[in-house]
């Protein structure tokens, strides 16, 4: 984990990283693209990029602060291949990932030599939100049967006078 501050208008040309990274934006705004798509990510956006994702960037204009977490496969076994499930190179803005990163941060800033397993915790909660923002809706439920009778009662009386 790396808090990192880039200069205003700082450029990184295309590169990418051996493991799946999750970064978030701290403070400022970024501008990353991936092949032809750009975003703009600003405070307490998150990205997933999955090993492999040639990138670039754009910093500012003003003072960008970045928390950044490299996983590579032999770091935290299976966690790469969790992530890079995922899907492709994408941007949440906020929500329980961001969330999930904000706890990371502030349990390790609190406790500099936290113990393995607070940080450990805090790295599975966050891969855990990142699972559950890529997972796709839930199907809808059939209706309850008395909401279906009340349905069928209502259409086989339309147009009939009240009562």
């Amino acid at each position: 984990m790396v808090v990192t501050d880039y200069l205003p208008g700082e450029r990184m040309a295309p590169h990418w990283h051996p493991g799946t990274q999750v970064s978030m934006v701290l403070r400022g705004a970024v501008e990353e693209g991936v092949g032809g798509r750009e975003h703009q990510g600003t405070a307490g956006a998150v990205v997933v990029k999955p090993a492999g994702t040639v990138h670039r960037n754009v910093f500012g204009p003003a003072t960008v602060r970045m928390l950044s977490i490299n996983i590579l496969p032999d770091i935290a076994p299976g966690a790469d291949d969790r992530l890079a499930a995922l899907g492709s190179w994408r941007w949440m803005e906020g929500g329980p990932a961001a969330r999930a990163l904000w706890r990371l941060l502030a349990t390790a800033r609190a406790e500099p030599g936290s113990a393995p397993s607070l940080l450990a915790d805090g790295f599975w909660e966050m891969v855990e939100a990142l699972e559950a923002c890529a997972a796709p809706p839930a199907p809808p439920s059939a209706a309850p049967a008395w909401l279906r009778r009340v349905r069928d009662h209502l259409h086989d009386c339309a147009g009939a006078a009240p009562p």
